[in-house]
């Protein structure tokens, strides 16, 4: 057995000694600040925008430090540049993340190709974020830029800013309505008349159109189909049963795990493009108006969507198998802080349902 003892001592550094199985092989006297970021290396990325989002005070002084000193552009784009856009599938800890800064980009440019691009990624991604209070009032806050700065003189930025300024529209629900109506009202009288009209227009003109919801293939052994205006999702029923699992590399035989369905939404080149994991009771037969309950392990988000990038590169003849070769891949306590516990509580039996958390109704994950 490997144990690392760390000390951290008043002169500000730390003596670390390694022992493997009590006996010392390693000793070494590191800097605190070094100690801090190598541990800092070992966290899921949530942890670290968790811990920096809820730091609102000293983050707050520190962007605007990098304001007075004209380096914020840099640090955005840093930011912009280190988080891939798979991380903005219900990650509320980089969305408030994400608030703190915008809430200092007043001067922020629209018409940055960089900074349209980085929107773009965000908007494309609205329908698999909850839209809370906090995203409603980021998007309220880019559509106030949008209306204030105009038109772009580059006909391709101002294409991406139409497309920007729709999924906006579209993002805001009835609840914000009020809100965005007191917006338009405030920042209309500020705004180029031709520009703003052309914009509304065109957005109206794109939703007007016919919408084709579905035509094509269907995957091998689907259990449920469901098609709305945001595509076609694919429902395979995993059996409630015990399954072996990994946590850190170690087996854990026969866990018990409720009755699960796997979604799945294809793209153009026939690869899953988006995948949710929800649990569901016994008994029920698969319906629009089913409840839906959280999944209860690790590596899925609060709304269902998976943490596991490799079913990007699948393709829907993989469908049937997907959500099984999930279920057997390596776990940790990304999404769920007590995975082994409820690991171990569950060996050996099956799952109790009356320990599943509910989220809504199926057609609401579709």
């Amino acid at each position: 057995m490997m144990k690392i003892v760390a000390t951290i001592n008043e002169n500000e550094s730390v003596n670390v000694q390694r022992f493997e199985n009590e006996l010392k092989v390693g000793e070494r006297n590191i800097r605190c600040y070094d100690y801090c970021y190598a541990m800092m290396e070992q966290l899921p990325m949530s942890a670290i925008f968790e811990y920096l989002s809820n730091s609102n005070g000293p983050m707050g002084d520190y962007l605007k430090d990098l304001e007075e000193e004209g380096e914020f552009n840099k640090f955005f784009e840093t930011i912009l540049n280190s988080v891939s856009t798979d991380w903005y599938e219900d990650n509320s800890e980089f969305l408030r993340f994400l608030a703190v800064i915008l809430r200092r980009t007043n001067k922020m440019n629209v018409d940055d190709p960089f900074v349209l691009d980085f929107l773009q990624a965000i908007i494309e991604q609205h329908d698999k974020l909850d839209i809370n209070e906090q995203l409603a009032t980021i998007m309220i806050g880019l559509l106030k830029k949008f209306l204030k700065q105009g038109p772009a003189e580059d006909s391709g930025l101002e294409s991406k800013k139409n497309a920007i300024f729709k999924a906006i529209l579209h993002s805001i629900q009835v609840e914000h309505r009020e809100e965005l109506k007191n917006v338009i009202q405030n920042v209309i009288p500020h705004v180029d008349e031709k520009w703003f009209s052309e914009m509304i227009l065109n957005t109206q003109q794109k939703s007007d159109k016919k919408l084709h919801y579905f035509a094509g293939k269907i995957p091998p052994g689907v259990s449920y189909m469901g098609v709305n205006s945001q595509g076609v999702s694919y429902v395979y029923e995993v059996p409630k049963s015990r399954i072996r699992v990994k946590y850190h590399g170690a087996s854990i035989d026969d866990v018990g795990h409720p009755r699960l369905l796997a979604i799945y939404k294809i793209g153009e080149d026939d690869k899953i493009i988006s995948m949710k994991i929800v649990a569901v009771k016994e008994g029920e037969p698969i319906n629009d108006n089913m409840q839906v309950f959280r999944y209860p392990f690790a590596h899925v988000f609060g709304g269902g969507n998976v943490c596991w990038y490799t079913y990007r590169t699948l393709t829907s003849d993989m469908l049937p198998h997907v959500a099984n070769i999930f279920l057997s891949t390596d776990n940790s306590n990304h999404g769920r802080g007590n995975t082994f516990e409820i690991y171990k509580e569950n060996e050996g039996k099956d799952f109790d349902d009356s320990k599943l958390e509910p989220f809504g109704l199926l057609n609401e994950v579709l």
